[in-house]
C-alpha cells in the first residue's frame, strides 16, 4: 500500500483564475505537483479516517516547510508564477490527489524562478 502522500498544486494548475480570492480547486489539480512529501507513517488506512489522518500528517510537514516556502516552491517551477496561491492535496492508498481545505494564505510570485514580493 503507498503511504500517506502529500502534493502542493498552484493555482493555475487546479482551475483558479489570476485574481479570483476565494478559489476552491475544482476537480483533478493538472500536471505533477510542485513540490511533494512522502510522509514518514507507515500506510494508513483507506476511507475517511485515513485520509483525515494523512492531511494532518502534510499539515505537520509543511508547516515547518512554510516558512521557505516561496523559495522552494519557485525554484521547482518552470515558469513564471504571478499571485498564485499553493494548495495542499493528498494521495492515500494510491489513487488520485484528492483536494483539501488547505492553502497558503499568502500569495506567490516568481520570476526566473526567484521568489519576491507580489
Amino acid at each position: 500500500i503507498d503511504p500517506c502522500q502529500c502534493g502542493v498544486f498552484m493555482s493555475q494548475q487546479v482551475g483558479i483564475r489570476e485574481g479570483r480570492r476565494s478559489g476552491r480547486p475544482r476537480g483533478p489539480p493538472q500536471g505533477e505537483p510542485v513540490v511533494t512529501y512522502d510522509t514518514d507513517s507507515p500506510s494508513l488506512p483507506c476511507g475517511g479516517g485515513g485520509n483525515k489522518h494523512c492531511i494532518s500528517k502534510c499539515l505537520d510537514v509543511i508547516l515547518k516547510y512554510l516558512p521557505k516556502a516561496g523559495p522552494v516552491i519557485c525554484g521547482a517551477v518552470e515558469r513564471d508564477i504571478h499571485r498564485e496561491k499553493a494548495f495542499l492535496f493528498i494521495k492515500n492508498c494510491g489513487g488520485d490527489w484528492m483536494p483539501t481545505s488547505f492553502s497558503a494564505g499568502k500569495e506567490f510570485c516568481c520570476t526566473d524562478g526567484q521568489h519576491h514580493k507580489c
